[in-house]
């Protein structure tokens, strides 16, 4: 692997004591290490990402300024970012402090740790003020770049009122975003637009919130999920400190933190009572649990279900197919969005559904109670039974669903061991995307676990054939591949088909 001039002459690096090698996965560029050695003989790492495509561009300068805007404010919370640019090949990159998440304890160093745990340190970026805006005289909601949540790029426009912020660019601009990506529906803009005229004046009002006093502009993460945070050493520098990385930041209300974060679980009562200790909730307290929810509605998750049919009735059964039809049709009516069936290789009875929801309210509050689905459930009855149902912190979009086959791993890992299986993971995922190439492989975390000791982590990969799957297991890679076994304590991988309805 060689290492771009452009990059070389942005971090000031002497090409004959510098080396590059790939180093982890990422679903959306390409990820490496740079190994340099100082003047003074120190040595010294970085993180590289690279990428092509003006999106691509843009993601990065909207992390690297996140990354800074947090580290400025918590020093010992992620990484600084050093540079982000335009390599001579065209590729966009973006490059920071080495985050060693490999590091296990302090006594590998021989530097203290900061000691603050990570609700401390959150607690001190939510009670940060904000600079200054740009062009400002005084601090504002939003962010000096766009920043993207995953691949959705967010405006970031800044303004004067939290509830103008939340609601224009953020409720309003993602379902502009669904409406050209899937047509316009009436019902779904009548129910944002209720929610942005009745709902966030009501809950979040700049005259309403903090005894009428507004809230104070803080930079919070963005998408601060169990998956983007961990211990690690920063930049070869100090102990062994609770980490966060990949933020998509703005300067907003510090509970909007808490939305995604409520929503994606990883943070249990221990974490949020100190929390709430150094950040305390925004009057009114009584309206907390109900101004998180509000900010939940911004994060769309995936619906994993298994269906099972009943002994007397056949996968081919034309009424069946026409009820699933059905079924299929309303909940794309009701969400705007695709949902896909598919029958199980291993036992045709079983099949998956796969669809997008704006949240996990809005499937199990709106959805699942409603005449349309209580009819559809009553017509199914005799024919199927709904052996689980769980929501994944992924956008389906990103799933391989377009493979002839899929796999679906689900991976069962103890809570207190989800954060060096998520290391490891990230360490070795490389070598099933190289080996699925062009084919996706995406993974994302259950989110309404029902077991408070165990976590679920799934991953969806394409195929060409079932052998396909059989072939990466004899490789040197699935031996690298495997160690994940490890940190589990169980895992279930099956396969299925798309089923056409």
């Amino acid at each position: 692997m060689k290492l771009d001039p452009a990059i070389i002459r942005a971090l000031s690096l002497d090409p004959k004591t510098t080396s590059v090698a790939t180093h982890g996965s990422s679903g959306f560029n390409a990820t490496a290490k740079i190994s340099t050695t100082l003047k003074d003989g120190r040595q010294k790492c970085f993180f590289l990402k690279t990428a092509h495509g003006e999106d691509a561009g843009i993601m990065f300068r909207g992390e690297h300024a996140s990354l800074n805007a947090i580290h400025s404010a918590a020093p010992t919370l992620c990484p600084a970012s050093l540079a982000t640019g335009r390599s001579d090949d065209g590729a966009f990159f973006l490059a920071t402090d080495f985050l060693d998440l490999s590091a296990r304890s302090n006594a590998a160093s021989s530097e203290k740790s900061s000691g603050m745990s990570l609700a401390a340190k959150l607690g001190k970026l939510h009670t940060t003020p904000a600079p200054p805006a740009p062009g400002y005289s005084k601090a504002m909601f939003g962010f000096e770049a766009t920043t993207c949540c995953g691949d959705t790029a967010q405006p970031n426009d800044f303004r004067s009122s939290w509830a103008d912020f939340y609601s224009k660019n953020r409720l309003l601009a993602i379902l502009e975003k669904c409406e050209r990506s899937n047509g316009k529906n009436a019902e779904l803009r009548s129910l944002v637009q209720q929610t942005v005229d009745k709902v966030v004046p009501r809950l979040i009002g700049d005259d309403h919130l903090n005894d009428g006093n507004g809230v104070t502009p803080v930079v919070v993460h963005g998408d601060l999920w169990s998956g983007n945070k961990g211990r690690g050493q920063i930049g070869g520098r100090g102990g062994i400190e609770d980490v966060v990385f990949d933020p998509s930041a703005v300067y907003g209300h510090s509970e909007y933190e808490l939305g995604i974060m409520n929503m994606f679980g990883g943070f249990g009562k221990t974490f949020f009572d100190e929390y709430h200790r150094l950040c305390p909730k925004t009057p009114p307290v009584e309206e907390y649990s109900d101004r998180v929810s509000l900010y939940e509605l911004y994060m769309a998750v995936t619906e994993l279900a298994l269906l099972r049919l009943q002994s007397n009735t056949a996968a081919d059964d034309s009424s069946l197919r026409t009820r699933l039809g059905e079924a299929k049709k309303a909940m794309e009516e009701f969400t705007q969005r695709s949902f896909h069936f598919f029958s199980q290789t291993e036992d045709p009875k079983c099949i998956y559904i796969i669809g997008e929801w704006m949240s996990v309210q809005q499937h199990i509050d709106d959805f699942i109670p409603s005449p349309t689905n209580q009819r559809l459930l009553e017509d199914l009855k005799d024919q199927i039974s709904v052996e689980w149902m769980f929501h994944v912190d992924i956008k389906k979009k990103h799933l391989p669903l377009d493979a002839p086959i899929i796999s679906i791993a689900r991976y069962f890992v103890s809570r207190v061991q989800k954060g060096v299986f998520v290391e490891q993971f990230r360490a070795v995922e490389h070598f099933l995307e190289e080996f699925v190439a062009p084919k996706p492989e995406k993974h994302g975390w259950r989110i309404d676990n029902e077991d408070s000791d165990k976590e679920e982590c799934v991953l969806f990969t394409g195929w060409d054939d079932v052998e396909s799957h059989y072939a990466f297991a004899k490789t040197e890679g699935f031996k690298e591949f495997s160690k994940i076994k490890e940190y589990m304590i169980g895992a279930e991988i099956k396969h299925a088909t798309r089923l056409d309805l």
